[in-house]
């Protein structure tokens, strides 16, 4: 069973594919994943991971704005 999975692996590893395994750039995953996008851009495992990266940056974005001090 080792012996099979390590002979893909080896395939795998010599195909021009083996750039597109990546890491779900969401910190909280880290789940790994092959990336199908044609430019071969994709940073998040599923679009739940990408949602979550956003949702946190807008609300980081809303705290900044919200510590500024008014100008009145």
């Amino acid at each position: 069973m080792f012996g099979t999975v390590l002979a893909a692996v080896t395939t795998f590893a010599q195909s021009s594919d083996w750039g597109r395994i990546k890491a779900c750039r969401n910190p909280p995953c880290h789940f790994g994943f092959f990336d199908r996008t044609r430019n071969g851009a994709g940073l998040y495992c599923s679009t739940g991971c990408g949602s979550q990266v956003s949702m946190r940056k807008h609300r980081q974005r809303q705290r900044q704005g919200s510590d500024a001090p008014s100008g009145a």
